[in-house]
Protein backbone atom coordinates (compact mmCIF):
# COMPACT_ATOMS: atom_id res chain seq x y z
CA UNK A 1 0.00 0.00 0.00
CA UNK A 2 2.99 2.42 0.80
CA UNK A 3 4.62 1.75 -2.45
CA UNK A 4 1.60 2.38 -4.52
CA UNK A 5 1.33 5.63 -3.01
CA UNK A 6 4.46 6.58 -3.11
CA UNK A 7 4.42 5.90 -6.61
CA UNK A 8 1.15 7.70 -7.31
CA UNK A 9 3.09 10.49 -5.34
CA UNK A 10 6.15 10.20 -8.05
CA UNK A 11 3.89 10.43 -10.70
CA UNK A 12 1.83 13.68 -9.90
CA UNK A 13 5.04 15.21 -8.54
CA UNK A 14 6.65 14.77 -11.97
CA UNK A 15 4.08 15.88 -13.78
CA UNK A 16 3.27 19.10 -11.75
CA UNK A 17 7.30 19.62 -12.53
CA UNK A 18 6.41 19.54 -16.05
CA UNK A 19 3.92 22.26 -15.80
CA UNK A 20 5.69 24.47 -14.21
CA UNK A 21 8.95 24.63 -16.40
CA UNK A 22 6.62 24.95 -19.42
CA UNK A 23 4.83 27.81 -17.91
CA UNK A 24 8.28 28.95 -17.31
CA UNK A 25 9.54 28.63 -20.88
CA UNK A 26 6.44 29.87 -22.32
CA UNK A 27 6.56 33.39 -19.91
CA UNK A 28 9.76 33.99 -21.27
CA UNK A 29 9.37 33.12 -24.31
CA UNK A 30 9.49 36.57 -26.66
CA UNK A 31 5.92 36.66 -28.15
CA UNK A 32 5.61 37.64 -32.06
CA UNK A 33 2.86 40.66 -32.35
CA UNK A 34 0.41 39.26 -34.99
CA UNK A 35 -1.40 41.72 -36.76
CA UNK A 36 -5.12 41.80 -37.54
CA UNK A 37 -8.45 43.42 -39.09
CA UNK A 38 -8.22 45.28 -36.05
CA UNK A 39 -4.64 46.64 -35.82
CA UNK A 40 -4.44 49.44 -34.07
CA UNK A 41 -2.11 52.62 -35.32
CA UNK A 42 -0.18 52.19 -31.44
CA UNK A 43 0.05 48.36 -32.20
CA UNK A 44 1.71 49.16 -36.03
CA UNK A 45 3.92 51.85 -34.22
CA UNK A 46 5.42 49.73 -31.43
CA UNK A 47 6.46 46.86 -33.73
CA UNK A 48 6.72 48.55 -37.20
CA UNK A 49 10.47 47.36 -37.49
CA UNK A 50 9.69 43.77 -38.03
CA UNK A 51 7.42 44.49 -41.32
CA UNK A 52 9.18 44.49 -44.09
CA UNK A 53 9.56 48.04 -46.03
CA UNK A 54 10.15 49.89 -48.77
CA UNK A 55 11.17 53.62 -49.69
CA UNK A 56 8.15 55.45 -51.60
CA UNK A 57 9.37 57.99 -53.42
CA UNK A 58 6.72 61.29 -54.59
CA UNK A 59 5.89 60.41 -58.30
CA UNK A 60 6.81 56.97 -58.10
CA UNK A 61 4.46 53.66 -58.57
CA UNK A 62 5.44 50.49 -57.05
CA UNK A 63 3.12 47.25 -57.79
CA UNK A 64 3.80 43.77 -56.01
CA UNK A 65 2.66 41.00 -54.47
CA UNK A 66 2.25 40.66 -50.51
CA UNK A 67 0.99 37.82 -48.65
CA UNK A 68 1.18 39.54 -45.08
CA UNK A 69 1.70 42.88 -44.05
CA UNK A 70 4.11 45.75 -45.88
CA UNK A 71 5.10 48.76 -44.92
CA UNK A 72 6.59 51.93 -47.22
CA UNK A 73 8.53 54.45 -45.69
CA UNK A 74 7.69 58.05 -46.95
CA UNK A 75 9.94 61.22 -46.75
CA UNK A 76 8.87 64.49 -48.41
CA UNK A 77 10.42 67.75 -49.58
CA UNK A 78 7.57 70.04 -49.73
CA UNK A 79 4.22 71.34 -48.14
CA UNK A 80 2.31 70.63 -50.69
CA UNK A 81 -0.81 68.53 -50.48
CA UNK A 82 0.00 64.91 -51.79
CA UNK A 83 -1.81 61.49 -52.71
CA UNK A 84 -1.85 57.97 -52.10
CA UNK A 85 -3.39 55.98 -54.40
CA UNK A 86 -3.48 52.01 -53.69
CA UNK A 87 -5.65 49.80 -55.54
CA UNK A 88 -5.51 45.74 -54.63
CA UNK A 89 -6.51 42.35 -55.86
CA UNK A 90 -8.39 41.54 -52.99
CA UNK A 91 -9.28 43.63 -50.30
CA UNK A 92 -6.79 45.43 -48.39
CA UNK A 93 -6.63 47.68 -45.14
CA UNK A 94 -4.49 50.65 -44.96
CA UNK A 95 -2.78 52.89 -42.29
CA UNK A 96 -0.31 55.51 -42.47
CA UNK A 97 1.31 57.80 -39.55
CA UNK A 98 4.48 59.55 -38.48
CA UNK A 99 6.79 58.93 -35.08
CA UNK A 100 7.18 62.14 -34.97
CA UNK A 101 3.44 63.00 -33.95
CA UNK A 102 3.18 60.38 -31.77
CA UNK A 103 -0.56 59.75 -31.06
CA UNK A 104 -1.36 62.89 -32.81
CA UNK A 105 -1.91 62.69 -36.17
CA UNK A 106 -2.64 59.21 -38.30
CA UNK A 107 -4.67 57.19 -40.96
CA UNK A 108 -6.44 54.79 -40.78
CA UNK A 109 -8.65 53.65 -43.70
CA UNK A 110 -11.18 52.20 -41.57
CA UNK A 111 -12.09 48.88 -44.04
CA UNK A 112 -10.89 46.64 -46.06
CA UNK A 113 -11.18 47.85 -49.59
CA UNK A 114 -10.24 47.43 -53.28
CA UNK A 115 -8.81 50.86 -53.19
CA UNK A 116 -7.91 53.19 -51.13
CA UNK A 117 -7.35 56.95 -52.26
CA UNK A 118 -5.06 58.99 -49.02
CA UNK A 119 -5.55 63.31 -49.36
CA UNK A 120 -2.46 64.13 -46.53
CA UNK A 121 -0.73 66.99 -46.04
CA UNK A 122 2.90 66.03 -45.38
CA UNK A 123 5.18 67.59 -43.25
CA UNK A 124 8.69 68.08 -45.52
CA UNK A 125 11.77 66.59 -43.90
CA UNK A 126 9.43 64.13 -41.39
CA UNK A 127 9.32 60.13 -41.64
CA UNK A 128 6.20 58.79 -42.45
CA UNK A 129 5.39 54.96 -42.62
CA UNK A 130 2.61 53.44 -44.86
CA UNK A 131 1.61 49.74 -44.01
CA UNK A 132 -0.71 47.70 -46.27
CA UNK A 133 -2.65 45.14 -44.21
CA UNK A 134 -3.93 42.10 -46.89
CA UNK A 135 -7.27 40.47 -45.76
CA UNK A 136 -7.05 37.47 -47.94
CA UNK A 137 -3.62 36.14 -48.39
CA UNK A 138 -1.92 36.46 -51.63
CA UNK A 139 -2.99 39.60 -52.97
CA UNK A 140 -1.20 42.01 -55.63
CA UNK A 141 -1.30 45.76 -54.98
CA UNK A 142 -0.01 49.16 -56.92
CA UNK A 143 1.08 52.43 -54.20
CA UNK A 144 1.09 55.80 -56.10
CA UNK A 145 2.12 58.63 -54.77
CA UNK A 146 1.98 61.36 -56.30
CA UNK A 147 0.62 65.33 -55.73
CA UNK A 148 -3.05 65.59 -55.40
CA UNK A 149 -5.33 65.95 -57.97
CA UNK A 150 -8.76 66.55 -58.34
CA UNK A 151 -10.18 63.60 -59.54
CA UNK A 152 -9.86 59.99 -58.17
CA UNK A 153 -10.61 56.75 -59.39
CA UNK A 154 -12.50 54.68 -56.98
CA UNK A 155 -13.42 51.09 -57.22
CA UNK A 156 -16.48 49.56 -55.94
CA UNK A 157 -17.14 46.00 -55.01
CA UNK A 158 -20.00 44.00 -52.92
CA UNK A 159 -17.45 44.94 -49.81
CA UNK A 160 -18.42 48.26 -47.71
CA UNK A 161 -16.56 51.10 -48.95
CA UNK A 162 -16.19 53.94 -46.66
CA UNK A 163 -13.71 57.12 -47.65
CA UNK A 164 -12.93 59.79 -44.86
CA UNK A 165 -11.30 62.87 -46.14
CA UNK A 166 -10.31 66.65 -45.53
CA UNK A 167 -11.38 69.21 -47.93
CA UNK A 168 -9.49 72.73 -47.60
CA UNK A 169 -12.20 75.73 -48.56
CA UNK A 170 -12.00 76.88 -52.59
CA UNK A 171 -11.37 73.09 -53.24
CA UNK A 172 -13.05 70.46 -55.36
CA UNK A 173 -12.62 66.48 -55.12
CA UNK A 174 -14.35 64.21 -57.79
CA UNK A 175 -14.27 60.23 -57.21
CA UNK A 176 -15.44 58.49 -60.57
CA UNK A 177 -16.84 55.40 -59.48
CA UNK A 178 -16.05 51.82 -61.28
CA UNK A 179 -18.74 49.24 -60.08
CA UNK A 180 -17.36 45.60 -60.16
CA UNK A 181 -20.75 43.98 -60.35
CA UNK A 182 -23.88 45.55 -61.21
CA UNK A 183 -26.70 46.38 -58.46
CA UNK A 184 -28.50 48.64 -56.05
CA UNK A 185 -26.00 50.70 -54.01
CA UNK A 186 -26.72 52.78 -51.29
CA UNK A 187 -24.67 55.98 -51.23
CA UNK A 188 -24.28 57.90 -47.49
CA UNK A 189 -22.64 61.29 -47.37
CA UNK A 190 -21.78 63.27 -44.69
CA UNK A 191 -20.01 66.16 -43.36
CA UNK A 192 -19.73 68.52 -40.57
CA UNK A 193 -19.73 71.85 -42.97
CA UNK A 194 -22.99 73.70 -44.20
CA UNK A 195 -20.72 74.95 -47.48
CA UNK A 196 -19.87 71.47 -49.03
CA UNK A 197 -21.45 71.10 -52.35
CA UNK A 198 -22.19 67.37 -53.74
CA UNK A 199 -22.78 66.25 -56.98
CA UNK A 200 -24.12 62.47 -57.42
CA UNK A 201 -24.57 61.56 -61.11
CA UNK A 202 -25.07 58.46 -63.68
CA UNK A 203 -24.97 58.01 -66.74
CA UNK A 204 -28.51 55.57 -66.01
CA UNK A 205 -30.98 58.28 -64.46
CA UNK A 206 -29.44 59.83 -61.02
CA UNK A 207 -28.16 63.54 -60.99
CA UNK A 208 -28.30 65.01 -57.74
CA UNK A 209 -27.08 68.40 -56.47
CA UNK A 210 -27.27 69.29 -52.87
CA UNK A 211 -25.49 70.60 -50.15
CA UNK A 212 -25.19 68.04 -47.44
CA UNK A 213 -25.16 70.51 -44.26
CA UNK A 214 -24.72 69.02 -40.97
CA UNK A 215 -27.31 66.06 -41.50
CA UNK A 216 -26.22 62.95 -43.59
CA UNK A 217 -28.00 62.10 -47.08
CA UNK A 218 -28.61 58.64 -48.24
CA UNK A 219 -29.26 57.96 -51.88
CA UNK A 220 -29.88 54.70 -53.84
CA UNK A 221 -27.66 54.15 -57.18
CA UNK A 222 -28.98 51.64 -59.34
CA UNK A 223 -24.83 50.76 -60.92
CA UNK A 224 -23.67 49.51 -63.72
CA UNK A 225 -20.53 47.11 -64.35
CA UNK A 226 -19.88 48.61 -67.66
CA UNK A 227 -16.28 49.10 -67.68
CA UNK A 228 -16.20 53.00 -68.26
CA UNK A 229 -15.62 55.20 -64.84
CA UNK A 230 -17.28 58.16 -66.20
CA UNK A 231 -20.48 56.30 -65.99
CA UNK A 232 -20.87 57.49 -61.69
CA UNK A 233 -19.20 59.70 -60.46
CA UNK A 234 -19.32 61.87 -56.59
CA UNK A 235 -18.22 65.42 -57.01
CA UNK A 236 -17.10 67.42 -53.84
CA UNK A 237 -16.73 71.18 -53.67
CA UNK A 238 -15.97 73.23 -50.07
CA UNK A 239 -17.23 76.79 -50.56
CA UNK A 240 -15.76 77.66 -47.66
CA UNK A 241 -12.61 80.50 -47.23
CA UNK A 242 -9.58 79.79 -48.20
CA UNK A 243 -7.47 78.49 -45.54
CA UNK A 244 -10.49 76.23 -43.79
CA UNK A 245 -11.05 73.10 -43.92
CA UNK A 246 -14.10 70.43 -44.33
CA UNK A 247 -14.33 67.14 -43.50
CA UNK A 248 -16.34 64.33 -45.42
CA UNK A 249 -17.63 60.82 -45.28
CA UNK A 250 -18.78 58.65 -48.43
CA UNK A 251 -19.64 55.14 -47.62
CA UNK A 252 -21.22 52.96 -50.41
CA UNK A 253 -23.23 49.42 -49.21
CA UNK A 254 -24.90 47.22 -52.08
CA UNK A 255 -28.29 45.77 -50.97
CA UNK A 256 -27.93 42.60 -50.12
Amino acid sequence: MNKLFLKKFLVISLSFGVICINSLYTSASPSIPQFTRASPISMLKANSSIIESTPLQEGQTIVETITKEKAYTINTKDSENKEILLIGTKPVKAFLYSENFKHLESFDSGYFDYSTKINWDFVPGLNYTLVIIPQDGETKIRTQFQNKYDSSLMYVSSFTHETRRIIEGGKKDLYNLKFLSDGNYKVTIESNSEKLNVSLKSSFGLNENFVVGLSKKEFTLNAKSTGNYLDHSISLYNEGKPNSTATYTIKIEKFK
